[in-house]
């Protein structure tokens, strides 16, 4: 006797995208968020810690301290985006933001 085998068992299936009419208006009506001038979301932490830094008159520690977090990883996006980053003898930070 033969096995029966399924569609489902032999095929993978994508799941299906939303295509009503509210799901379309829902996501269309989503405006981008801002960005910015270093390109992160406007008024996230992300946002202020880099401004913080771009001053020169932070650490990372004082940031660390004020936000609980090192955004060593935003300042390495920002260099990747063509923003130049350098850290100074004082421990502080020279942000430019990438070129427009």
């Amino acid at each position: 006797m033969a096995k029966k085998t399924s569609t489902k068992d032999s095929k993978a299936q994508a799941p299906k995208a939303a295509t009503t009419k509210t799901a379309v208006k829902k996501a269309a009506a989503k405006p981008a968020p801002e960005k910015d001038i270093f390109g992160f979301v406007a008024g996230s932490k992300t946002s202020e810690a880099v401004a913080h830094l771009a001053s020169g008159n932070f650490t990372m520690k004082q940031i660390k301290e004020k936000f609980g977090s090192t955004f060593y990883n935003a300042l390495k996006q920002l260099a990747a985006r063509g923003g130049t980053v350098e850290k100074t003898e004082a421990g502080t930070y020279k942000i430019e933001a990438p070129a427009k």
